[in-house]
């Protein structure tokens, strides 16, 4: 990547480095190695396996490594890219674009995917 690299050891597990925009393959955003303030060697964690496409809600190339979707996201098997990555029902996309956020009360979203909070029907109401 251009913000980050990998590294196959002697032993075949892999280890990431670098600005982590969920590509690490490690489940999370948090950047590691020099530069972000973490060691390197044995102070990074390996990253776990991958076969084939990524199960859902995890994204990456074939054959891994696969990182999973960030929180409050989803995405289909096989899925390769962070931007596959979208909200889960309830909660809509924050500006970045990435991250997602609960709808707003008296909002709603009712399936996985793109798109945007509903308001509520008269009479009815949601519970954030």
């Amino acid at each position: 990547g251009w913000a980050h690299s990998c590294a196959l050891l002697d032993d075949a597990s892999v280890k990431c480095w670098g600005a982590n925009y969920g590509r690490l393959g490690l489940g999370d955003t948090l950047s590691r190695g020099d530069g972000w303030g973490g060691a390197m060697g044995d102070s990074l964690p390996p990253v776990p396996p991958c076969l084939g496409p990524c199960p859902a809600g995890h994204t990456g190339p074939y054959g891994g490594p696969c990182a999973a979707c960030p929180s409050q996201t989803s995405s289909a098997r096989g899925s390769t890219e962070l931007t596959d990555c979208t909200c889960l029902a309830g909660y809509k996309a924050a500006s970045d674009g990435v991250a997602c956020s609960v709808c707003d009360a008296g909002k709603f979203k009712a399936s996985t995917g793109a798109g945007s909070c509903t308001s509520c029907l008269a009479g009815t109401s949601s519970a954030s």
